[in-house]
């Protein structure tokens, strides 16, 4: 008996970075939301979750986090972007909310939650910066 081999495929019309780009921003995006949602809800129970149920937002999150780190990446011999200062208001706004999250998540822990949700805050920020500068010094190594 002969088997053969049928392969579907379809145009897609985005590159491979561009892809990656899309999957990245859409990330964001529902980490962002689900994030928000989850906050709203955990300060005012049910208020959320009568209309929606977050699980599912939390799945499509995770399997867009997934898709994002093993997508294959395509190195550029410059980076085109810079650290700005609206990259670094947009770490400061996470570090913020996730100072803000743990605020209210460690509201039973007495006077430990100023510290740790200070801190898990300061590690967001620095997190972020450090990605930007770790690639500013690939980028530099590249072109030299």
């Amino acid at each position: 008996m002969r088997m053969h081999r049928v392969t579907i495929s379809f145009s897609w019309p985005l590159t491979a970075a561009e892809t990656r780009d899309l999957l990245a921003f859409s990330f964001q995006v529902a980490l962002i939301t689900y994030l928000g949602l989850y906050v709203i809800e955990d300060m005012n129970s049910g208020f959320v979750t009568t209309v929606y149920d977050l699980n599912q937002l939390l799945w499509l999150t995770v399997g867009l986090g997934v898709l994002t780190a093993i997508w294959p990446t395509v190195t550029q011999s410059r980076r085109a972007e810079k650290l700005t200062w609206m990259s670094i208001a947009w770490m400061a706004v996470l570090g913020v909310m996730t100072s803000l999250i743990l605020w209210f998540r460690l509201a039973d822990q007495g006077g430990i939650r100023l510290p740790i949700s200070i801190l898990a805050g300061l590690i967001v920020v620095g997190l972020g910066l450090l990605v930007y500068f770790d690639r500013d010094e690939q980028s530099t190594k590249q072109d030299n």
